[in-house]
């Protein structure tokens, strides 16, 4: 693999605000309500599973991450390890499912922009809105890697913000009866959610592929992980003790949370 020319800029907190900036998606609001309405009152237990298996898993991508230091993140680890036929595979489903979030993400961007506008867009329109959007972020890549960390960083509070109001607004909506664990669910029970569960996790996994630009990578890429078990553990839990206001209270609100993410959200973003 040649050696990277890229400009080694990104510290500590760029990176962590790029893993986490990708790992908060509209999702952790409809999630926690399927969680509260299939597990009630011992949930709990899914988000202790999941939390244990995402540090597994971002355990080794710290261990890895600071002795392999190429580009590509996940795409240079296998690459390196396991050869080029498995890189190129890798780097290819990357690829796909990148371009499939990304089209996932803008138009449900272009779709809440509609929703606020008093008329419909045509397909004109909703070009023009995904040439703004994505040629603004090239524009801003193009420009170097320090403006993109900075727009990182300002989405990143932008996502948290809103988060961090909304759970302290609507904590004290929290009904500890509804917290009480009156039964334990069966190992297939937990299982099943658990794996709608960690879609929630997941996602911080993509932000090392600007392995190739972070600077001491040795040192930077496991300090970058580490705040990323508290910030994810955290916002998701948060979330979830909100989520239909309670973990017990029936399907009503949890179904009412869903069916304003789909609404918004019918891509699935």
């Amino acid at each position: 693999m040649a050696t990277s020319k890229l400009d080694k800029s990104i510290g500590v907190w760029g990176l962590s605000f790029n893993l986490i900036n990708i790992m908060i998606g509209a999702g952790i609001f409809v999630l926690p309500a399927i969680v509260a309405a299939g597990l009630g009152s011992a949930s709990f237990i899914a988000y202790l599973f999941c939390g244990f298996l995402i540090s597994l898993v971002m355990l080794c991508f710290a261990e890895v991450g600071s002795v392999i230091t190429a580009d590509g993140g996940v795409y240079g680890y296998i690459d390196r390890t396991l050869g080029d036929y498995f890189g190129f595979k890798a780097a290819t489903l990357m690829l796909i499912g990148a371009i499939a979030a990304d089209a996932a993400v803008a138009n449900a961007v272009v779709d809440i922009a509609e929703s606020l506008l008093p008329f419909q867009f045509s397909w004109l329109i909703r070009t023009l809105c995904f040439f703004i959007l994505f040629g603004g972020l090239a524009f801003i890549n193009i420009k170097g890697v320090k403006q993109g960390v900075s727009l990182v960083k300002l989405i990143t509070l932008a996502k948290l913000a809103p988060l961090v109001i909304f759970i302290f607004l609507t904590s004290g909506e929290i009904q500890l009866e509804y917290l009480q664990l009156e039964s334990l669910p069966s190992i297939k029970e937990i299982g099943h959610i658990s794996l709608i569960l960690f879609f929630a996790f997941m996602g911080s996994e993509a932000g090392l592929s600007v392995s190739g630009e972070v600077k001491n990578p040795q040192k930077t890429i496991p300090r970058a992980i580490r705040p990323i078990w508290h910030a994810g553990d955290y916002r998701i839990e948060g979330v979830a003790r909100i989520a239909g206001s309670d973990y017990g209270s029936g399907r009503s609100r949890t179904d009412e949370v869903i069916a304003i993410h789909r609404h918004h959200f019918p891509t699935g973003a």
